[in-house]
């Protein structure tokens, strides 16, 4: 073997070890487990585990609507609820107990920036910019649709044949789906009129529901767990108008 032979093989060795050295930090750093992510397995179940729910609009007359810019839904007068926080874009309609505290709310906002498509289009954006083919090949392009492919790619692992750009990608998705969801005890993906998202935080008697219309975000919070029913907040989403 002659001395350029051996030089080669050891740059080449260094080559690889460099190569391999350097995948197995990003490997390590950006490791989507549970010492990375809070509850992580616990995130990992819910998704493995959506339903989904059809909810078609339908058209009713002499409604009394809460209402927010774009955004109304029926409002039943026997909830007499009470507007208590009345903001540019959130508001706030609460009942309460003899003690003052609440005893069922309906909560309002909306519309939000698409802050996915922000990451997006904003190459100053860690999470974004870079990364950008990574959304479009993967039809990534609002937190609903992250979600969906966050559910279907639950066994996806990087490994060293991952580049490290998507290593770091799905690091920064998985971190920021699971810390939204972190208490979330259900999910279900909304079809029908609109496409969304619901999941019910229990410990604080919540049921949380995300729309994403036109690019828009809009959000509804029921508060109060044991009047607003399954069946009822299906009902009242079906008088839910996003104009």
């Amino acid at each position: 073997m002659t001395k350029n032979i051996k030089l080669i093989l050891k740059i080449i060795i260094l080559i690889l070890g460099f190569y391999l050295g350097h995948k197995f930090y990003y490997l390590y750093k950006y490791q989507v487990s549970n010492k990375t992510i809070p509850s992580y397995t616990e995130f990992i179940k819910l998704l493995s585990n959506t339903h989904t729910v059809t909810i078609e609009v339908k058209n009713e007359e002499n409604v009394n609507y809460l209402e927010l810019n774009n955004i109304k839904i029926r409002n039943d007068q026997e909830l007499d609820l009470k507007l208590v926080e009345n903001e540019t874009y959130s508001q706030k309609y609460e009942t309460y107990d003899e003690n003052g505290e609440i005893l069922y709310a309906i909560w309002i906002s909306g519309p939000e920036e698409n802050f996915i498509e922000e990451f997006i289009n904003d190459s100053k954006q860690a999470s974004g910019g870079i990364y950008k083919k990574y959304y479009e090949e993967n039809n990534v392009y609002d937190l609903i649709s992250l979600i969906k492919y966050l559910a279907k790619n639950t066994d996806k692992k990087a490994n060293i044949f991952t580049s490290t750009r998507e290593i770091e990608w799905l690091y920064t998705m998985n971190a920021l789906v699971g810390s939204i969801f972190e208490n979330a005890e259900d999910l279900f993906f909304i079809e029908g009129t609109y496409q969304g998202i619901m999941f019910t935080y229990k410990s604080s008697n919540q049921k949380s529901i995300l729309i994403n219309k036109d690019g828009k975000n809009y959000g509804i919070n029921f508060i109060g767990l044991d009047y607003f029913t399954d069946e009822y907040i299906s009902e009242l989403l079906e008088t839910l108008i996003i104009e």
